[in-house]
């Protein structure tokens, strides 16, 4: 059963983190292992014996900390691993992460700034860019956990990771019941080779879900956008690593800083 490696910081949205892991693990028994990067300034001419203390009171400190924020979250027959580590994160997740690629990363988000400043120290933006795995990224305020639909940004000029996307399947939420695979189009886009393109996923079958596509264009077209998810609290947003929502400034200036990075959805980031 893959594993759900969950990235903890103890900021402002770990519990969000923790209660989407928690229903991950009651829908589709995904292993919890708890993450926390150990962040403690020794001093340069400390010795041996000092480093040990602070290190030692640091971990103490930290496990107090999770002990308290997981008893909010998880009952007592939760079986939750946690691990405080002093190697760099993306070795650790290197060596961890199985080869088959089914293990999930879950990280937390910030909610202003550049897109430099919204990644947690850029941490995100490393695992994302470094493991191609599947990450998925939670907003500080996201208060719903069952969500009803999947809006997935595809585009005919980057290739769609469909293996990706039905491996993502098999474990989101049960309360899914509709994808909805959304497109930009700009000015100078075909538009009957961008339909002619979701018309084709769309075609498929994805279990039992409801497949539909929207077509975003126009002047207004951050607009509609808006009107159609920021409203809404039924979508988790689904985007692929090297495509359109990162690569199109425009249209990630707003999916992302606006919509994601501002605490409106939680977004599933897929590999390529």
């Amino acid at each position: 059963m893959p594993k759900l490696f969950v990235l903890l910081d103890f900021s402002e949205y770990s519990r969000s983190e923790l209660l989407l892991a928690k229903k991950l693990n009651e829908w589709h028994g995904l292993e919890i292992i708890v993450i926390h990067q150990m962040a403690i300034p020794i001093p340069t001419l400390a010795n041996h014996d000092m480093r040990l203390k602070l290190v030692y009171d640091h971990q103490r400190e930290i496990s107090r900390q999770w002990f308290t924020l997981r008893d909010t979250v998880f009952d007592k027959f939760n079986v939750i691993k946690f691990e405080i580590i002093e190697n760099p994160l993306l070795e650790f997740l290197e060596n961890n992460l199985d080869a088959a690629g089914l293990d999930i990363v879950m990280m937390g988000l910030k909610g202003s700034g550049t897109l430099k400043q919204i990644f947690i120290g850029s941490t995100v933006n490393r695992v994302i860019e470094y493991l191609n795995r599947m990450v998925i990224a939670v907003p500080k305020s996201l208060d719903n956990f069952e969500p009803t639909k999947l809006l997935v940004s595809v585009h005919p000029n980057f290739e769609f990771n469909l293996r990706g996307f039905e491996v993502l399947l098999k474990f989101i939420p049960k309360s899914i019941h509709t994808i909805e695979f959304m497109t930009v189009a700009r000015e100078n886009d075909n538009i009957v080779e961008i339909e002619n393109f979701l018309k084709k996923l769309t075609s498929k079958e994805y279990g039992n879900l409801v497949n539909r596509f929207v077509l975003f264009k126009g002047e207004d077209v951050f607009s509609q956008i808006k009107t159609s998810i920021t409203e809404k609290k039924e979508y988790f947003l689904v985007v692929q690593k090297g495509g359109r929502t990162f690569t199109d400034k425009l249209f990630r200036k707003f999916m992302v800083n606006e919509l994601v990075f501002d605490g409106s959805i939680p977004m599933i980031v897929l590999p390529v």
